[in-house]
């Protein structure tokens, strides 16, 4: 995720997506979740 990514659009990803694709695999009836997002700076190879 960006640092200007649409959270918003991105919430509803993981609501309508992944957290029904893990209410699926395990089977359960509801599944209710707590996100927490943590934004970090870019990974890869630093060079000085």
């Amino acid at each position: 995720m960006y640092d200007d990514a649409d959270v918003v659009r991105v919430r509803r990803r993981i609501e309508e997506s992944a957290l029904e694709r893990f209410r699926q695999a395990t089977e359960a009836e509801r599944v209710t979740a707590r996100v927490r997002l943590h934004l970090a700076g870019p990974r890869g190879r630093t060079v000085r």
